[in-house]
């Protein structure tokens, strides 16, 4: 609900500032390379949801099954033991969260690169993206560091939030220059 709602409201102020609305969906019998960039995109974004579902059901166990970075044997003794079955499964699914999390931002990462080179609204947008990918990517990995205290929960979600409405006006921000003239 968060993500569509911030969406929402990101997309009424972007178009209601004069932009063209160019549909929510790329057609898919299009060959151009605008398109294909689109669907790319339209997966990431896809795929962002999929990592936001992971990470809050991670938010959750990390709440419910907190973590003391200074006790125990380390990082790798301390994933063994969330992964034995005897723990419980909140415990066990804190793993899938990074996993994901790193496969979608470097994909998210290469994917902006394309556009960064543009000199229109997309390559700046894509320019912010790719960098707040690898700031939340860090930020996710100092947060398993530091036994994802509270705080760090706070600022990756806030950093998430960021990311999720920069890559969806991204993607209307190519959509809209990908577009190409319709004739009457």
């Amino acid at each position: 609900n968060t993500l569509m709602l911030t969406a929402v409201s990101a997309l009424c102020a972007w178009f209601g500032a004069g932009r063209e609305w160019p549909g929510l969906l790329p057609r898919l019998n299009r060959g151009s390379a605008g398109a294909r960039e689109a669907r790319l995109l339209l997966w990431v974004v896809a795929m962002l949801v999929v990592v936001s579902m992971a990470g809050a059901v991670t938010a959750l166990g990390d709440t419910l099954f907190p973590v003391s970075p200074t006790e125990g044997e380390g990082l790798l003794a301390r994933i063994k033991g969330d992964l034995s079955l005897g723990t419980h499964f909140l415990v066990r699914l804190r793993v899938i969260h990074p996993i994901l999390a790193v496969a979608v931002g470097i994909g998210a990462a290469l994917l902006c690169q394309r556009f960064t080179d543009r000199e229109d609204e997309s390559g700046r947008l894509a320019t912010w993206t790719y960098w707040i990918v690898w700031a939340q990517m860090s930020l996710g990995a100092f947060s398993i560091a530091l036994g994802a205290p509270g705080w760090m929960q706070l600022l990756h979600l806030l950093l998430a939030q960021v990311l999720w409405l920069l890559l969806v006006l991204l993607y209307f921000s190519v959509r809209t220059s990908s577009r190409t003239p319709t004739r009457v």
